[in-house]
């Protein structure tokens, strides 16, 4: 009888992992009048690319986030949600247990507000001011260090650097650290790391 259990119980596991399935969704905005951008991912990545047209454009790949012995999301019911309000684009897919990856075109110039609990940002456009908080992966973003009056990086256990040739204030801790960079700009990178490393490489040196 014991081994009847087991036998049905393995089969059940397989049926679910089998059933297991990924959806993505993509939309465009338009970004006249817009000039900031806010996305908020629960497990997964950002990443962002500069993009020459006047659109904003977002594709998210969802799939449900591993599990054991438990039901797993249903990402066919998963949405690309958005909401304008002022100057401001805020953009989701507001679905619990899943892992969200995230490629956004961005045109020159855009302001982004970041949240990741756990995974990775990766910046490749050219952002305005930037505002970033991730719990627990890693923060990587290219731009000119030249157009920002302050960078400020700051990791609770991790690594944190400004590579460029000017100079850049670091306080290390036992675990963790943070990084300034004061200059002749007008914008502002914020980031905060619970746990892993954050670094912005400047394109210009």
């Amino acid at each position: 009888m014991k081994k009847v259990i087991i036998l049905t119980l393995i089969a059940g596991l397989c049926g679910v992992s089998a059933s297991a399935t990924a959806k993505q969704l993509s939309a465009q905005f338009p970004s006249a009048g817009l000039t900031q951008l806010q996305i908020q991912n629960g497990v997964g990545e950002l990443r962002f690319e500069q993009s020459n047209d006047a659109t904003i454009s977002v594709e998210v790949d969802v799939k449900p986030a591993e599990k054991w012995l438990f039901k797993e999301a249903d990402v066919e019911a998963a949405t690309l949600e958005s909401s304008v309000k002022a100057d401001r684009l805020t953009i989701s897919v507001p679905m619990d247990d899943t892992e969200q990856k995230w490629l956004v075109k961005i045109p020159k110039g855009m302001a982004l507000d970041l949240q990741v609990g756990v995974g990775e940002i990766d910046i490749k456009a050219q952002a305005s001011d930037i505002n970033a908080s991730i719990g627990v992966g890693s923060f990587k973003a290219n731009a000119p260090v030249s157009n920002y009056r302050k960078i400020a990086l700051s990791a609770g256990v991790g690594e944190v650097s400004v590579k460029t040739n000017t100079s850049v204030k670091v306080d290390r801790h036992l675990i963790g650290g943070e990084a300034t960079y004061d200059g002749s700009g007008s914008d502002i990178i914020s980031v905060d790391v619970g746990v892993g490393d954050a670094v912005v490489r400047d394109t210009i040196q």
